[in-house]
């Protein structure tokens, strides 16, 4: 995502553990376009570890909504519905729950625009 001239990343995933479940993270970092020799910075760790989810930027918070957090004992993943963001202002405080969405939901656009998710 992108905002406040920041190139914000977050979550993703990281490839398999030794029982072959995929792995989710929840690690964040951002990159000041301004001062790009300052390099990457982190950024607080969402609640959930999150890849394939939906995340974009406003009114300079940072929003992260669904996706998976991985595979559950039988293999099958884990669908979320949960959202969580990050006020950018205020990094100090972390990540701060959203009302679920009412379905689990992954690999699908959201967009940020007059107030709404």
């Amino acid at each position: 995502a992108f905002g406040d001239g920041k190139l914000l990343a977050v979550g993703g995933y990281a490839g398999e553990d030794a029982e072959g479940c995929d792995i989710g993270l929840k690690s964040g970092e951002y990159l000041d376009l301004k001062d790009l020799s300052a390099g990457w910075k982190e950024l607080p760790d969402m609640r959930f570890e999150r890849y394939n989810f939906g995340v974009a930027f406003g009114d300079g918070k940072l929003l992260a909504v669904g996706g998976y957090a991985g595979e559950d004992a039988e293999g099958c993943d884990i669908g979320l519905k949960s959202g969580e963001y990050l006020d950018l202002k205020d990094l100090s405080a972390g990540w701060k729950e959203l009302p679920d969405m009412r379905f689990e939901r992954y690999n699908f656009g959201v967009a940020f625009g007059d107030g709404k998710l």
